[in-house]
């Protein structure tokens, strides 16, 4: 379980593997999320979460209030393999952090790594409660959980996908995310960032 200071994150799996499995009360929390801001978020947890859980393609984890116990997000991880050309690395400090786990090409003039993908993260607009976390409470809650795994088996980047708008170009650069100008997304109309970690 990672927390931050006014909230923590329960793995999905903890739920079904359990000895008394409480696929009830997890059905139920998902079933009460909301999320009219971005359908997509929604739609996954709702229709994907458990199954890619189960098929190890991801992991999906529910954040929760420590005072009131409010189901107020969620964030789906997995590693995947990214692509940084060189036009898009800020600092040499970046650079040399990247070269430590990323293959470089000549051709391309890029570097490709397996990164931690911050596949799904939303605030639940259900009752009002996206109103108790910020996104960057939610944010820094999901790498709370990519540090403990890069304390057990490494690993230095971590990556995303967002849509291509302003708020949300600021909102990942003000957390330390860089864009790559050339992106590999699976969705054409996706922008990623990456950030070391």
């Amino acid at each position: 379980m990672a927390e931050t200071e006014n909230l923590y994150s329960l793995n999905i799996r903890d739920y079904f593997n359990s000895r008394d499995s409480r696929i009830d009360v997890l059905s139920g929390l998902i079933s009460s999320y909301t999320c009219p801001k971005n359908p997509d978020i929604e739609r996954f947890l709702k229709n994907s979460a458990i199954d890619f859980t189960r098929k190890q393609q991801s992991v999906t984890y529910l954040a929760f209030t420590k005072e009131s116990i409010d189901f107020v997000g969620y964030f789906t991880l997995t590693v995947k393999p990214l692509v940084i050309g060189v036009k898009d690395i800020p600092s040499n400090t970046i650079r040399r952090k990247i070269e430590r786990v990323a293959r470089f090409d000549e051709e391309t003039q890029a570097y490709s790594a397996a990164g931690y993908l911050i596949a799904q993260l939303g605030k639940n607009y259900t009752d009002g409660v996206n109103e108790l976390v910020t996104g960057t409470e939610l944010l820094r809650l999901a790498f709370n959980v990519i540090f403990d795994v890069q304390d057990m088996v490494g690993g230095m980047i971590a990556f995303l996908d967002a849509e291509n708008n302003k708020s949300l170009i600021d909102f990942y650069e003000r957390n330390g995310f860089h864009l790559i100008s050339d992106p590999k997304s699976p969705r054409e109309e996706l922008i990623q960032f990456y950030r070391t970690v």
